[in-house]
């Protein structure tokens, strides 16, 4: 009798055992569901950030080159790249330095009052439809291959490909400024600021803008 209750009792350890192994996959594979579903989120929002932040890069492009210097698009994408290293930490530096390109409204203050660089806020994701406060002295249908060409442009650096003739700044500037229409402010901050030299690497001109380092 002593020796089928021992055999019992060594049934019930062995079952309990089983019992706590099955539990302890059960729980790591919940775990690892848990996980893997925080994975597939933060991926889908790193996703939805790069999309926004390749479309907030190539309206600053637009609006600061006017459609005419790849050039200064490769000097924007080398300033972004600088602040953060997520879509979304550049997205929101983006937003900050560059509310008149990304707002869709005039800045009211500063260097830039009265900027009509509004239109460049409602250029289109997709398709080619001519955006709210485009300059009705210029045709869209002009311009439309140029800003599909800008947005091809701005997907390949972000996949951290290298333009042809390599950069127009010798180092990733923090911010930027233009040559001529920011001269004035250039001037009164030149003691915290130390510019780059941006040249187009193809035609080594300067670039439209200047990139600058703080000081």
């Amino acid at each position: 009798m002593q020796q089928n209750d021992t055999v019992i009792a060594r049934y019930a350890l062995a079952v309990g055992a089983l019992l706590m192994v099955l539990f302890a996959f059960a729980s790591c594979g919940a775990h690892g569901q848990v996980v893997a579903a925080q994975e597939v989120q933060a991926s889908d929002e790193d996703r939805r950030a790069a999309l926004h932040l390749a479309d907030a890069v190539s309206r600053v492009c637009a609006h600061e080159s006017s459609f005419a210097s790849a050039a200064d698009c490769l000097l924007v994408w080398q300033a972004t790249r600088r602040h953060g290293d997520t879509s979304q930490a550049r997205l929101d530096w983006l937003l900050r330095h560059s509310p008149c390109a990304l707002r869709g409204s005039r800045c009211g203050t500063g260097r830039h009052r009265g900027d009509p660089g509004h239109w460049a806020a409602f250029l289109p994701t997709s398709g080619d439809a001519e955006p709210e406060g485009w300059p009705e002295t210029l045709a869209w249908s002009d311009y439309a291959p140029r800003w599909t060409r800008m947005r091809s442009m701005v997907r390949h650096l972000m996949r951290g490909e290298t333009p042809p003739g390599g950069w127009p700044c010798h180092e990733d500037p923090d911010t930027w400024a233009g040559r001529r229409v920011d001269a004035e402010h250039i001037e009164e901050n030149a003691e915290h600021l130390r510019a780059l030299d941006c040249r187009d690497p193809v035609t080594h001109e300067p670039t439209r803008n200047e990139g600058f380092r703080w000081r």
